[in-house]
Formats: C-alpha cells, structure tokens, sequence
C-alpha cells in the first residue's frame, strides 16, 4: 500500500495540472510550511517510488543556475487517484 501524506498530494496534485515544476516552483504553489531541505527530500522519496520522475538540468536562461525540472508518472497518477478514493471514503 502506497501512502501519499498531504505535502506529497499536494505535488502530485500540482503536477497533474502541470506538465513539469522545479522544487522552487513547488516552493512558491503548495500550500503548507514545507522548508527546502524537507522538499528535496520528499521529492527524492517520491522518485524513489516511481511516483515523479527528474529531468535533465537545465536553465532558463543564460545566467540562470541548471534547475532540475520533475513531472508525475503513470504509477503516481495511480497512487493519487487511489489516495483521493481512499480519502473520499
């Protein structure tokens, strides 16, 4: 059984409505006090599941610092839609 807490809901909710998100991204769209050490470490947890995947680094701009950009996977969509039937029951 794959349990999804609420800071990774709300990420696998933001991704389903979005094709990719960086964590800032993540940082500045989910709700909650999630600091950026407790985000990198869900989000390496929720790749380790299957749940979301990283891209390649990449910068969107010249001077900007490579961002590592994450997109939800079929098994992620699967757990979400699972966890909102559960919640809902």
């Amino acid at each position: 059984m794959n349990l999804v807490s609420e800071s990774a809901e709300a990420i696998l909710h933001a991704l389903a409505d979005r094709e990719r998100m960086s964590a800032v991204e993540f940082l500045r769209t989910v709700p909650g006090e999630l600091s950026r050490g407790a985000l990198y470490t869900l989000l390496a947890r929720m790749v380790e599941r299957g749940w979301i995947a990283a891209g390649e680094r990449e910068s969107t701009t010249p001077d900007a610092r490579p961002t590592t950009r994450f997109q939800i996977t079929g098994a992620g969509r699967r757990a979400l839609a699972q966890h909102m039937q559960r919640k809902g029951s």
